[in-house]
Parts: structure tokens; sequence; C-alpha cells
């Protein structure tokens, strides 16, 4: 069952990538191809299967066949209340991975449509040498009475500059 299900999940996989690289933009492959992959799924599903199996296994080897078969009462304790808890544990999870689907969902649809402040598909940017920062007024001007430039702006970064946090070029005074 382990290996039926690590096979139907590599099928899922496959078959619902491209959608996913269509709805954010990117082009992710699966790898199945590289043999670490394979090994690593294989692994998975020997472990998944091992620990699935375990539970039942132990539980019925814990009855006694005599009892069962002349019908008494097997005194069920602790492993009620580990199946219950396994129960409410697998629907905590199942919700929570819901909840979390449908917030990256929003988050990905909120990135996608949000302003920007300029249209990027009608955006030109210039890297700025010193002929042309002589000569600026001159081809802003010329630019403007084309009618095809709508605005014309001056920065000293480029415009999806995502800034630098790392620190370099500031100083600390020391005492």
């Amino acid at each position: 069952m382990a290996f039926l299900s690590a096979f139907i999940a590599v099928l899922l996989m496959s078959l619902l990538l491209p959608a996913f690289n269509s709805l954010v933009q990117t082009n992710l492959m699966l790898g199945i191809t590289n043999p670490v992959h394979i090994i690593v799924i294989l692994a998975i599903a020997v472990v998944c299967g091992l620990i699935a199996g375990s539970y039942p296994s132990f539980y019925l080897s814990s009855f006694n066949p005599v009892s069962v078969l002349k019908g008494l009462k097997v005194k069920t304790g602790s492993a009620a209340f580990i199946r219950k808890g396994l129960v409410v544990l697998q629907f905590s999870i199942s919700i929570i991975l819901i909840v979390s689907t449908v917030i990256i969902f929003q988050q990905i649809q909120h990135v996608k449509s949000r302003n920007l402040g300029f249209n990027k598909n009608n955006l030109v940017q210039i890297d700025m040498n010193d002929e042309i920062r002589k000569n600026y007024a001159v081809i802003e001007q010329n630019l403007l009475n084309t009618n095809v430039v709508e605005d014309i702006g001056l920065a000293d970064y480029n415009n999806l500059y995502g800034g630098n946090n790392t620190g370099a070029g500031l100083e600390r005074e020391t005492g």
C-alpha cells in the first residue's frame, strides 16, 4: 500500500506540476530521473509501510486467540485512547494543512495582482553613463516630444532594486 501510494503521489505531482508552475509563474521540475530522488521516495515508502503496519500487527498480536474465538470480551485499555488520539491528531493536521493551503493561495494571488506603482510591461531602463548624464535635459525633452514616451525618471538604482541589507559600507563609531 505504501509503494502504491508513493507511485500515485509521484504521478499526481507530475500531472499537477504544470498547473502549479503556471499559477506561481515559475518553472519547477520534478527531477524523478535523479537516482537519489528515487532512493529517497522508496525509503519513505518503506518507512511509512513499516510504521503503518506495525501498529495493527502489535495490536492484533496482543490478543489471546482462544479468548477471541470463544467470544469472551477483550478488555480495552489504553489502545482505545491511543486510537482516538491518533484520529484527533490526523484531523488536526489535515485542518492545519487545509488552512495553510488557503493562506498560501491567497498570498500568491495577492502578489500576482498587487499594484507595483508602474506598468512593468511598458518600462524601459537605460544605464546611465557620463555622456547621457551631461545631456540628460536634452534627451529628456526630445523623448517627451515624440509623444511615445509618457514619463521619464532618473534614479540612482534599478527600478526593481531590492535594496541592500548586508550593512556593507556602514561604519560604526567606536568609543
